[in-house]
């Protein structure tokens, strides 16, 4: 997703392709760093017995939901979104990432 106008999709922000493309073929994205996916937060929480807050889960769904959103409203269809593909920044804001299985589609 370059040039991203959705402050909850992340952004591309160069690629490349692999010098050794005939040996190695690769396409390299460089993107933002991102603190955690909410995979790992998941994990992180369940390993030290706590729980996330009403409030909390609220907000990244919400984020989530404007992403998703934005995405549909340019005809694309992310097909792969999992707790993993949601990326959390220290400032407490969310990206959806990862559109390797994404389509354009005339219903998304």
């Amino acid at each position: 997703m370059k040039e991203s106008t959705c402050k909850f999709i992340q952004e591309c922000k160069d690629y490349f392709i692999n010098s050794d493309f005939e040996k190695y073929p690769q396409l390299v994205i460089i993107t933002e760093i991102a603190q955690y996916d909410l995979d790992k937060l998941f994990e992180m929480y369940k390993g030290e017995g706590k729980k996330m807050t009403d409030e909390f889960i609220k907000k990244v769904m919400a984020m989530v939901a404007i992403g998703l959103d934005y995405l549909h409203s340019k005809k694309i269809s992310h097909r792969d979104l999992k707790p993993a593909n949601i990326l959390l920044y220290e400032d407490g804001k969310i990206k959806i990432c990862d559109f390797g299985l994404a389509q354009t589609t005339s219903n998304a």
